[in-house]
């Protein structure tokens, strides 16, 4: 049943989450019969799992973020060689 205070969806995630971490903590994989496909993640595609009410994948999680702190760095780099 659901715990108090949560919605349906809200166990659902739950559950499958726990489907996950059951899958993974067996075998090293996540991905289980049944199951949406988890994708192992490369830094050549960048494609995770986004956990919602639905399943679903998507690519550069926070790109603009990454960018920006890929930049800072690159510039705080720069200023440290010139010194």
């Amino acid at each position: 049943g659901v715990i108090k205070g949560y919605r349906a969806v809200d166990q659902d995630i739950s559950d499958t989450m726990q489907a996950y971490w059951v899958s993974f903590a067996k075998t090293g994989n996540p991905n289980h019969d049944g199951a949406f496909l988890w994708p192992q993640y490369s830094t050549q595609n960048e494609e995770y799992l986004v956990i919602d009410a639905k399943l679903s994948t998507a690519k550069r999680l926070r790109q603009q973020h990454c960018d920006l702190m890929d930049s800072l760095a690159d510039e705080r780099e720069r200023k440290a060689l010139e010194r």
